[in-house]
């Protein structure tokens, strides 16, 4: 059985490229709003770039594994498309950059006729799932995690609670425990298979981890989970961040801060509550996986990589690009891609020598790079030959030289410096010094033209993130430098922050570092050395490459890399497009409402009817959720939901209002008569209130009881909620205010104190009072309707 995934043409995809393009006239002619547009293209993979008029559109590549047909197909895209390269992305996925907007529509076409997909490659969604690199065919592999990890993404894909994440959502599978290649320590959900007991698979589970600004390792939350409960596993995590990531502050929208602002134990404890939930009811049986007799199981013998010396002579190549399968006399070729980038001329010839001497298999690692599998002793001299012939048999693989980059300002709007460039540079530095080529076996550096991480620095043995500082009129493209990172083969660190050098010394800096490391006549190697030094010993070795001259003194300090001649280097970044419209929180409330009617009716559809009034009831939560955040409120429980929207909204004649049946109590057995009526008027609601807002946003104004009074003014008192309900409560009373009217409020202080007055103020009232009270915990505020117009 092939291991590539190949997505059916169904007739759901036939009709999404037909409605993709619909979306794509409407957006043209007007009819569709660019917020709404943006957020379909991302569900499709496409991004904006720096460049006006083109896209990149990233190709998910499942777990890494494709093979010969489809990338032939890429690379026929890339020409017809693109500027003829296939760039891999550090989540071994392929992206095509210059795509003009008027291909797009063709491009997700051509990708349906070899069985890809752009969909969900980025955006708020559960982006490319990704796996060991060594899965199903690696020496060690305890068992094949391949047919599980094939499942969640099917799972995974188009799902109706993975369409409107607070911010994106990372899976990987990695087949030991000790080596854990699929890199679970930086992911959101990482499977990690753990043992096989009485003929029985496990997985060890591990979440909340995540890079950008603030890393933070993944931890154990599941051991020895059974690999046919992993589909439970992934919804349960997808059903924890979707309700409770922040949508408020997208720099905090990552699982990751949810499992630290709760506290590890919480986080399990949740995680438990909503997979019990799922797992006991009738849609979770269904999720429950089977295989087939012998489908996980793998040999458990181990190629002898040294016979390969006598076939082939290049010793440093076999020591470092020849992996042992876990067949006798099958190996798995490791095959250097400079920054994941290559041409179509390129994935063709790569392709060619697949099928010749392999299986046509094509796998993408996370490290920008490829491996070609099941390749027989007696083939590895041809391959050997072929790759050396294509440019392909560089022996410095796990090398620093061999260095992992975001695409950065070459393309991406966030990029503040040019992540490809520093790469380029440090590489032309380490040209013919033999002490580089030495002790850099095994060393990472990974570069990111932000803080965001797409470049992975985090987790690299030397890692850069683009950065800027400004000297008199002038600003200087820097990188922060960090050390001792590093996932897979057994590491689980996270980097360590050395200081700030400017961009164009960095390859300085490197050096510095390692002259250093050499000086200290140390028995560790360099990678195992940055892993354990003091980073007080580095602040004042890279200082010196902080220091930046005089423009007149040293002008090209003050350009970025492959900047263009005449053009002043400036930081500012364009309008980065992950979140898609996450500060839209109304908005965002009524997409999260219309994706549960959708799964209702999935499970209508499957005759699950207690889960049709569970997801009902979900719909109905977000849509009151998005009514009575206008009200300055919000409730978790649905029936509280139902009876809040009731008081607030009772009084508008505009907006829907509920059917009885959806405030009754759930029969102890729903019949399909009951689920039927339920889900339709759950339907009817929803649809009824997203049309009366998209419609007039100000008709869906609650009314807000303001009775008690305090020195004979309206009074409110705010203590303990927070923002912005607190300001969104008192805008609605002063709207009902007559001009001059005073209001009387008590507000927290932090966040209270330092935003509700001056948001207040911006509204063109004036603040009368702002005096602290209770021992300083609150403050009295009196604000004047209208104040300044009324001055």
């Amino acid at each position: 059985m092939s291991r590539v995934l190949e997505f059916e043409l169904s007739d759901e995809v036939q009709e999404e490229l037909v409605e993709f393009k619909g979306k794509k006239e409407n957006y043209e002619s007007g009819e569709m709003s660019m917020d709404a547009w943006q957020k379909r293209r991302l569900w499709q993979g496409i991004y904006g770039q720096r460049q006006p008029e083109v896209q990149m559109i990233r190709v998910k590549v499942p777990y890494g594994i494709t093979n010969s047909k489809q990338v032939r197909q890429l690379a026929a895209m890339a020409e017809k498309h693109s500027n003829n390269v296939l760039h891999i992305t550090t989540r071994s996925a392929i992206q095509m950059h210059y795509v003009p907007f008027a291909n797009t529509p063709e491009f997700i076409k051509d990708l349906t006729e070899v069985g890809l997909t752009s969909r969900e490659g980025c955006g708020n969604t559960i982006r490319n799932v990704t796996a060991d690199p060594f899965a199903s065919t690696g020496a060690g592999q305890l068992f094949d995690v391949v047919p599980v990890a094939k499942r969640v993404v099917e799972h995974s894909l188009r799902n109706p609670y993975a369409q409107n994440f607070p911010r994106k959502f990372k899976m990987t599978f990695s087949g030991n425990e000790a080596e854990d290649n699929g890199h679970s320590f930086m992911h959101d959900v990482g499977f990690i298979a753990s043992k096989i007991e009485d003929g029985s698979y496990k997985f060890n589970v591990y979440a909340g981890g995540g890079l950008g600004g603030r890393p933070i390792g993944a931890d154990l939350v599941d051991e020895d989970l059974p690999v046919e409960d992993a589909l439970i596993c992934a919804t349960a995590f997808m059903r924890i961040f979707n309700e409770h990531g922040n949508r408020e502050n997208r720099n905090k929208a990552r699982m990751k801060f949810i499992k630290h602002e709760w506290g590890l134990d919480k986080f399990i404890e949740a995680y438990k509550a909503e997979f019990n939930r799922i797992k006991e009811s009738e849609y979770g049986q269904s999720l429950v996986l089977s295989f087939e007799e012998g489908e996980l199981a793998l040999p458990q013998d181990s190629a002898d990589v040294s016979k390969v010396n006598a076939f082939v002579d290049d010793a440093e190549w076999v020591k470092n690009c020849v992996r042992p399968q876990n067949v006798e006399d099958l190996y798995t070729i490791q095959v250097r891609v400079d920054l994941g980038d290559f041409t179509s001329d390129q994935a063709r010839t790569l392709s060619d020598i697949a099928d010749k001497f392999g299986s046509g298999e094509i796998r993408t690692l996370p490290s920008q790079n490829i491996v070609l599998t099941d390749v027989k002793l007696e083939n590895v001299a041809g391959i050997y030959a072929e790759l050396k012939a294509a440019g392909y048999a560089n022996s410095q693989f796990h090398h620093i030289t061999n260095v992992v980059a975001c695409p950065g300002r070459s393309t991406c709007n966030l990029s503040v410096t040019s992540s490809k460039g520093l790469a380029e540079a440090l590489n032309e530095s380490f040209k013919d010094e033999a002490d580089i080529a030495e002790v850099g076996d095994k060393v990472r550096i990974n570069i990111s033209g932000c803080h965001n991480g797409c470049g992975r620095h985090s987790v690299a043995s030397i890692g850069f993130n683009g950065s800027s500082r400004v000297l008199g009129d002038k600003a200087v493209p820097c990188a922060m430098m960090q050390i001792g990172g590093g996932v897979g083969f057994g590491r689980r660190e996270m980097a360590r922050r050395v200081g700030r050098v400017a961009a164009k010394k960095a390859p300085e800096a490197v050096r510095a570092v390692i002259d250093h490391y050499k000086s200290q006549n140390s028995a560790l190697s360099l990678e195992d050395w940055l892993v354990e030094v003091d980073v007080k010993e580095l602040k004042p070795i890279i200082k010196p490459f902080d220091a930046v001259e005089a423009y007149d003194e040293n002008p090209d300090v003050y350009a970025d890399y492959q900047q263009a001649e005449g053009e002043e280097y400036s930081p500012a970044v364009g309008a980065g497009e992950c979140a898609g419209g996450v500060l839209n929180l109304v908005g965002e409330s009524l997409d999260d409402a219309h994706n549960y009617i959708t799964m209702a009716r999935k499970v209508f559809d499957q005759e699950f009817f207690a889960d049709v009034i569970f997801n009902s009831q979900e719909a109905m939560r977000h849509a009151f959720d998005a009514a009575l955040m206008q009200a300055g409120e919000k409730v978790s429980d649905y029936k509280e939901a139902f009876d809040k929207y009731v008081e607030f909204f009772t009084s508008n004649t505009v907006t829907p209002d509920p059917k009885a049946i959806l405030r009754e109590d759930t029969p102890a057995e729903v019949t399909f008569a009951f689920a039927a009526e339920y889900l339709q008027a759950a339907e009817l609601f929803v649809n009824d209130f997203v049309a009366v807002y998209n419609k007039d946003k100000d008709a869906c104004a609650p009314f807000l009881n303001t009775e008690e009074e305090k020195d004979g003014r309206p009074f409110l008192d705010l203590r303990g909620i927070e923002c912005p309900m607190n300001y969104v409560k008192a805008k609605l009373v002063l709207n009902g205010l007559e001009d001059g009217k005073e209001l009387a409020m008590i507000i927290d202080t932090g966040d209270s104190f330092r935003q509700v007055p001056s948001s207040l103020k911006k509204d063109g009232h004036t603040v009368v009072e702002l005096d602290p009270i209770n021992d300083n915990q609150n403050y009295s505020l009196i604000v004047l309707k209208n104040g300044e117009a009324n001055k």
